[in-house]
């Protein structure tokens, strides 16, 4: 029994192990994600500008 006890709590810490990294890789794609899209947005934004100035 006591044995047991030790197998579910060794495996109850090995799953919290696992959850907080899979947390913190998606916490870092979001960061990653979030930069990509501002630089996008920047581009964008360059983009239209030189268009603009080709207009003209």
């Amino acid at each position: 029994m006591a044995e047991e006890m030790l197998d579910i709590t060794s495996r109850i810490k090995d799953i919290t192990l696992k959850i907080d990294f899979h947390e913190n890789r998606i916490s870092m794609h979001r960061s990653a994600i979030k930069k990509l899209r501002n630089e996008r947005t920047i581009l964008m934004k360059m983009k239209k500008g030189f268009e603009e100035d080709d207009k003209e």
